[in-house]
């Protein structure tokens, strides 16, 4: 009977001893022996044209040179709406139309969207408008979506609204689609 029991710890032990050593040796692979490869594929390049206002998303990576080419043969659409506040009056409406903002995408990507496309990316735009007073007039954000989900983001705030800026902007964004296609 004792004999049975000791078989059982000692059991027990190397058991206890195997799953030790076996995540000690995931734990240094996947810290110290993982290929470079795998991080230069997950690393970004942000151009200089963004201000330092600008944060960009990048939630996947490797969808983007899908997301770069679709843009390119014309399967997008565009959706852009207002966010406007809610104490004061809004006049970004004033400023620039959605329309307006859209051609913006169509003249950077330098391809008119087709009109009904089965699949597509949605560009999906909110320009902001903030409660006064604050030290930004508005900010733009900016979602490129594959099947309702984003994989790259820009969000800019502005001091003050300018539709120059606002073109530098998009071309900036769909430059950096570009540079990060490959």
């Amino acid at each position: 009977m004792i004999r049975e029991r000791q078989g059982q710890i000692i059991n027990n032990f190397f058991t206890f001893a195997t799953i030790v050593i076996v995540s000690i040796v995931l734990t240094l692979y996947s810290r110290y022996l993982n290929d470079d490869n795998e991080k230069k594929a997950t690393q970004f390049i942000k151009p200089t044209c963004f201000t330092k206002d600008s944060k960009l998303r990048v939630d996947n990576k490797k969808y983007i040179s899908k997301l770069y080419k679709a843009l390119h043969k014309g399967y997008y659409k565009i959706n852009t709406s207002y966010v406007q506040p809610i104490k004061t009056k809004s006049y970004i409406e004033n400023y620039i139309s959605s329309n307006d903002f859209d051609s913006y995408f169509i003249d950077a990507i330098e391809s008119a969207p087709f009109k009904n496309p089965k699949k597509y990316v949605t560009i999906k735009n909110e320009l902001i408008e903030y409660e006064k007073p604050n030290k930004n007039f508005a900010g733009v954000n900016t979602s490129f979506r594959i099947n309702g989900k984003e994989v790259f983001g820009v969000f800019t705030n502005f001091v003050y609204f300018d539709t120059i800026k606002l073109k530098k902007l998009v071309k900036c964004t769909i430059r950096t689609l570009k540079t990060n296609e490959k």
